[in-house]
């Protein structure tokens, strides 16, 4: 697995793009990243690009330990999150954020991302 985590600044995003095969271990990696660019930053959104990615089958159990360290991870921050990739890898996700207080939605593509966390 591999990603990228940088900034666009024009529109205060975070993006992470990933690619390959992605473990939860690995989403924590680029979370640790995120983590770090939102304290500089102060930017409250956040596009998850997941298009030339494959995702590992997880339990909800592993779902909901990752949910938990992302709630940990931002305890006093709220973000909009755009997720760009196969809809049916996320099933919960959302749910599981609505109830953390993050705004998420999935999209097709990454324009289509933009335009709602814009």
């Amino acid at each position: 697995m591999a990603f990228l985590v940088d900034t666009l600044p024009d529109d205060k995003v975070i993006r992470a793009v990933f690619s390959g095969t992605v473990t939860i271990t690995g989403r924590f990696q680029a979370l640790q990243e995120i983590v770090a660019l939102h304290e500089q930053n102060k930017y409250k959104k956040l596009l998850l690009d997941f298009g030339s990615a494959e995702g590992v089958a997880r339990s909800m159990e592993e779902s909901e330990a990752y949910a938990a360290k992302l709630a940990a991870a931002l305890p006093n921050h709220r973000m909009k999150i755009a997720y760009v990739g196969d809809v049916t890898q996320t099933a919960g996700i959302e749910s599981l954020a609505a109830l953390r207080g993050y705004f998420y939605q999935r999209f097709r593509t990454s324009d289509e991302a933009l335009r709602w966390l814009k």
